[in-house]
């Protein structure tokens, strides 16, 4: 049974790859659910490691329906892990009525050819996970990347059984919440490949900070925080006027 670690700093991808997992997810914002990380960290992750790394393509936090513009810069980040040497990437594009976006997955794929395909937990998202296994496999997924439309994938283990029996080749890989004393009950049941983080909190300052820089009224995932042309226009129409 493959393992899995979604690795969001340096640190955590060398953790991983010294514990003995056979692959990484890189990402950075993981508390998010993570987005594609920078440049830097791909180079020095690439450089430092032995083991095959599949990078997060995923411009920003929210859902899943993206812009042109987003989308191109998926499409150049493919690229850019290809030039890296990735082994692989993991995406997900929904419609705005959470299905999954065909014609933009083709794309990806396209440009993704010759690499790895995981299809991430955007798929918790669709009406009907177990349907949508078919499909992602004709469109020529690899890896499904799903917690079985559930908060953690033990809470979805009977969806995600159900999901493996509609995969012929493709792989359902169970991920959200997974403990080691889990790990057997997902193995009994078949999957070839489990996916966690394995993180733990490490106090690195003695105390809160006196100016909390995380804003949590920016992370409901139902909206997106743009920036407004009105308040911006604003605040140019009062440095005229000075």
């Amino acid at each position: 049974m493959e393992v899995e670690v979604c690795a969001h700093t340096i640190a955590s991808a060398l953790t991983a790859q010294q514990a003995g997992v056979q692959r990484i997810e890189l990402c950075s914002a993981i508390g998010v659910g993570g987005v594609t990380p920078s440049f830097g960290v791909m180079e020095q992750v690439r450089r430092l490691l032995r083991i095959p790394i599949h990078v997060l393509i995923r411009p920003r936090m929210g859902d899943f329906t993206y812009t042109h513009h987003e989308f191109a810069s998926m499409i150049s980040d493919i690229s850019l892990c290809r030039s890296l040497g990735f082994e692989g990437v993991v995406f997900g594009v929904l419609t705005k009525d959470t299905k999954i976006d065909q014609v933009r997955t083709r794309q990806l794929l396209y440009a993704a050819q010759g690499m790895k395909c995981t299809f991430h937990r955007a798929i918790d998202w669709v009406d009907d996970p177990v349907a949508a296994v078919s499909l992602l496999e004709d469109l020529g997924i690899d890896t499904v990347l799903s917690s079985g439309g559930a908060s953690t994938a033990m809470e979805g283990l009977a969806t995600l059984e159900r999901m493996q029996l509609k995969s012929k080749k493709m792989t359902v890989m169970p991920g959200s919440g997974v403990k080691p004393d889990q790990i057997m009950r997902f193995k009994s049941a078949g999957f070839r490949a489990i996916h966690l983080s394995g993180i733990v909190p490490e106090q690195v300052l003695e105390s809160p900070p006196k100016v909390p820089l995380i804003s949590p009224n920016l992370m409901a995932e139902q909206y997106q925080y743009d920036t407004s042309a009105e308040k911006i226009r604003q605040v140019c129409e009062v440095l005229r006027k000075l």
